[in-house]
């Protein structure tokens, strides 16, 4: 691209990827070397935007349900069950390979079932007491009934719906579409109509009051309110300088997703390369767990009560291949990766080029200021611009003005 920071910022994030791409996509290459779902749906996504790795992606989401029954969740964290749901239909999505969705959509719904089995009285999905809350390494308390779980768990049930849909199982998919609409609507329990923003959670049947990014991130990301809502969450929390900042690029890959959802590409662009690009500054050869850039010396590199506990070859920390993929070159999947869709986005750049992988074959885009060209080699698309869709024939190029 023009900005020669993006291009590092990019190419260190490959790095990074495939560093922790061995026989599974892992979360570090030099301490943990373990798969965990949080990094898995991370990874699956980011690959899809990257190397298209799909056999690495199949192994990973395999190992991670393991076999029947389901008695704990995933790596014993119960954000992860959900992220684990999630990363396998974004793999169909991207693909469209049912064959390895058949041998998943059983344990799905084990898993989906033991879930509910574990909700609150008031149907809400909670900690018990060998389960991991986590949500993110950040000074959170996670106890009662957290906002970000129930979050999670109506994203997998919807993915859960379109699933059942897609095999002709008509009952699953009435019973879990009931069950996301009554989650659906407890959300209401968690949004506080004179702070805009979604509560962090809610104990013995009231809310904490604390706002805090996590939730309201999930909110626009997973369209779990109206539009107008969404611009309240913008204004009142994602952009509000009091709300304390997220610190992890674990955790800003989804607030950045949130912000390009609502159309803040050009300040997602300035965020990824001053945090990103900070870490480089830093003598990042490739991207961390975590990232503060308040700490300073060798307390940037402790983690876990160890002066050296952190890791420095992260796989989420290679954020920036899906918003650039996703949001800048914008690209998506569409008909489980028959077509796609297309809707560049300079977000203050005067240029780029880009190469993407497709299901099959790949798609080049050049945009620079004045016009747009695409070429596919391979899968047939639609390219917006402006709002007006043009066709994307495979081996023809087209050119639109902007």
């Amino acid at each position: 691209s023009s900005d020669e920071r993006l291009n590092r910022i990019y190419d260190v994030s490959a790095r990074t990827m495939e560093l922790c791409t061995r026989e599974f996509f892992l979360d570090g290459i030099k301490r943990d070397r373990w798969v965990w779902a949080g990094d898995a749906l991370q990874s699956v996504m980011m690959n899809h935007y990257s190397y298209f790795d799909s056999e690495t992606a199949r192994r990973t989401l395999a190992a991670l349900r393991g076999r029947e029954p389901f008695d704990a969740h995933i790596n014993t964290i119960l954000d992860y069950t959900f992220y684990w749901m999630i990363a396998v239909w974004e793999d169909y999505f991207y693909t469209g390979d049912d064959h390895f969705l058949k041998g998943m959509y059983g344990k799905m719904v084990s898993a989906m079932e033991y879930t509910k089995k574990q909700c609150s009285a008031d149907g809400f999905v909670v900690g018990k007491p060998k389960d991991w809350v986590f949500v993110d390494w950040a000074d959170l308390d996670n106890s009662g009934e957290v906002c970000c779980e129930q979050m999670l768990l109506i994203a997998a049930l919807k993915k859960c719906v379109i699933l059942s849909e897609e095999f002709g199982y008509k009952d699953k998919a009435e019973r879990y579409r009931a069950i996301y609409k009554e989650t659906e609507a407890k959300l209401e329990r968690f949004w506080l109509e004179d702070k805009k923003g979604y509560t962090y959670s809610v104990r013995n049947g009231k809310p904490d009051g604390k706002i805090l990014m996590h939730p309201n991130v999930f909110a626009v990301l997973f369209d779990l309110c109206d539009d107008k809502r969404k611009e309240m969450i913008k204004q009142n929390v994602l952009e509000n300088p009091d709300i304390p900042k997220i610190v992890t690029p674990y955790m800003r890959f989804y607030e950045l997703a949130a912000l390009c959802r609502i159309g803040e590409t050009k300040y997602v662009m300035d965020e990824t390369i001053k945090y990103w690009g900070a870490m480089i500054k830093e003598g990042a050869t490739t991207f961390w767990e975590r990232y503060d850039p308040e700490e300073k010396g060798a307390e940037k590199y402790a983690m876990y009560g160890r002066k050296y506990g952190k890791s420095l070859c992260h796989a989420w920390g290679a954020t920036p291949l899906y918003i650039i993929g996703r949001y800048i070159v914008g690209l998506k999947a569409s008909e489980n990766g028959k077509s796609f869709t297309l809707k560049p986005d300079l977000a203050g750049l005067k240029r780029f080029k880009a190469e993407m992988p497709l299901a099959k074959g790949s798609v080049k885009v050049e945009a620079d200021e004045k016009t747009i060209r695409v070429i596919s080699d391979e899968i047939k698309g639609t390219l917006i611009v402006n709002g007006k869709n043009y066709a994307v024939e495979p081996k023809k190029e087209i050119e639109v003005a902007i």
